[in-house]
């Protein structure tokens, strides 16, 4: 899925900016970074489940 290595990628420029960089942020800034790479990990879990329930149902078609 395209949209889940973009927000893969994403995550982990977000992650490197905050532990490498931390100290060039404001603390408002710092937890708008967290605050992102929340979204960020509530897409990832909604495009696995939506991939959970795709493989299911493809499964599930093969063997009728």
């Amino acid at each position: 899925m395209e949209d889940k290595e973009i927000l893969e990628a994403a995550k982990k420029a977000l992650e490197t900016a905050l532990n490498e960089f931390v100290q060039n942020y404001t603390e408002a800034e710092a937890q708008a970074i967290k605050e992102d790479l929340d979204r960020i990990d509530q897409a990832l879990k909604s495009i696995q489940n939506v991939q959970t329930v795709t493989d299911a149902n493809c499964c599930a078609y093969s063997t009728i």
